[in-house]
């Protein structure tokens, strides 16, 4: 009584025929679904969901299978317009269509639903689905992309690709991809002005005489450099999440939920005067620990296994950002100590060389090389060039106000007062190992300083604190 009740429900599955079998994916864990299939069920219950009638109370199943592999077409991409399709041709009530297109950004051009070379190319993962009245959902990933380029992708760009994608799904006009491509690229996008600029000259227009000038640049670059009093609201964030993550540590055991362990650090940083968390809290466990953004935290977290805990308090408005990874049984395997001790390496590396003048770009790939280095010593990897297969995030961005703070083109070069995190991570699916260590470290005049350096982080500190307080 008073709940909303939802239809959708996705299942995704994948069958693989003559293709054969695919290295490091064939694994079948069971009693939950695969990686794929959780993140797929999201990418098209998200825009979709909205779009039944309030109150409709028939279940509606969307199964998506797969059963071949176009490595230039997204499937979840396909898996979204193909299920928003099949929607609209049947009898259920079902608002209107959706489109779902994936935009890039090689060298300073936006590119619509890249092929897999370009995605490697592309510094910008920007997913949008929308009917012809609105956007239903935008996803974004991106590398180094400044909060302006972000605001232009969406502002000046969405809107033509979305039409565009609209016009070759629902016309039965026989488009290519690549000419939508190119008719999208080379379409003059004046006639899309940004909404602040008409609303500015609206303004001007009324009151002759006044000039309306954009903030955004000069208080952006502005957030970048923290001063005292911002720099002491962060170091006590820290040093609640460093509470918090002790209380995990003393409770951590096989049998229990994910979410027992989210419980058990927002209560103490709640207790310790936090407003809240900076961000939902990530609690990944065993597989769950390779996926970026897992926040579910619904499964068990079961003996033999890792937990990836992401998390931050955010104390009168300023926030930490940091990750940590624990053995749930108390101590590590030999395997997920070798690759946790890369992690490692590659974390203190970062803390070394960070100085004013360097930029977050130059920082990532320092921590690439550790990684690579590391991988290629357990023969994981051949060369360098493959560890995007197992590292695929950006080590640093600032923080401050928002937990992913403001950046401007002008101000790219690190200076003294940015506070930025300090993250590498591997993500080995077939191992079934997720380990990410993250920091928050200040820029200083002459180098860098880790803030959360009290919280512990090596194997042999983690495994001894376990052990101490399980016999308390």
């Amino acid at each position: 009584e008073g709940i909303d009740f939802f239809p959708l429900s996705v299942e995704y599955e994948e069958r693989l025929y003559a293709v054969g079998k695919i290295p490091g994916k064939n694994k079948k864990r069971e009693g939950r679904p695969s990686e794929n299939a959780i993140l797929f069920g999201r990418a098209v219950d998200r825009p979709l969901r909205p779009l039944f009638p309030k109150g409709y109370r028939n279940d509606v199943q969307v199964v998506c299978t797969v059963v071949s592999v176009e490595q230039d077409n997204l499937p979840e991409i396909l898996a979204i317009n193909a299920a928003s399709m099949a929607l609209s041709l049947s009898s259920i009530p079902f608002t209107t269509p959706v489109a779902a297109v994936q935009v890039g950004l090689i060298d300073g051009n936006f590119v619509l639903n890249p092929t897999s070379k370009e995605r490697e190319e592309s510094i910008l993962q920007l997913t949008v689905c929308a009917t012809k009245e609105r956007v239903m959902m935008i996803e974004a990933g991106g590398n180094e992309i400044p909060e302006d380029t972000m605001i232009k992708a969406n502002e000046k760009q969405i809107q033509k690709l979305l039409e565009a994608s609209i016009r070759l799904r629902y016309s039965g006009e026989d488009i290519k991809m690549d000419q939508l491509k190119v008719e999208c690229i080379d379409d003059d996008l004046s006639d899309l002005a940004d909404y602040n600029a008409v609303k500015a000259k609206e303004f001007t227009d009324k009151y002759l005489g006044v000039t309306v000038k954009n903030l955004h640049p000069i208080i952006a670059e502005m957030r970048m450099q923290k001063d005292n009093d911002e720099i002491t609201q962060i170091r006590e964030a820290v040093r609640v999440t460093d509470e918090g993550l002790k209380r995990v540590l003393k409770k951590l055991e096989p049998g229990k939920k994910e979410y027992q362990a989210q419980a058990d650090f927002e209560y103490i940083i709640r207790r310790g005067g936090a407003e809240w968390t900076a961000f939902p809290t990530i609690a990944g466990s065993g597989m769950n620990g390779t996926m970026l953004h897992y926040d579910t935290n619904r499964e068990t977290m079961e003996d033999g296994t890792l937990v990836l805990l992401d998390l931050g308090a955010r104390i009168d408005g300023y926030n930490s950002d940091i990750t940590r990874t624990y053995p749930v049984n108390g101590r590590f395997t030999e395997r997920q100590k070798q690759v946790y001790d890369i992690v490692l390496a590659a974390n203190r590396k970062i803390v070394e060389v960070a100085k004013p003048g360097m930029t977050t770009k130059e920082l990532n790939e320092v921590c690439k090389d550790v990684l690579a280095d590391g991988l290629m010593k357990l023969g994981l990897i051949k060369n360098s060039v493959e560890i995007s297969k197992y590292y695929m995030h950006g080590v640093s961005h600032h923080l401050g106000i928002d937990v992913h703070d403001v950046t401007v083109d002008s101000n790219s070069r690190l200076r003294p007062g940015a506070i930025i995190s300090d993250e590498p991570g591997l993500y080995i699916d077939e191992w079934e190992i997720g380990i990410r260590i993250e920091d928050d470290v200040l820029i200083t005049e002459d180098g860098a300083v880790c803030l959360s350096e009290d919280i512990i982080r090596t194997t042999e500190d983690i495994e001894a604190y376990m052990a101490e307080h399980k016999k308390n």
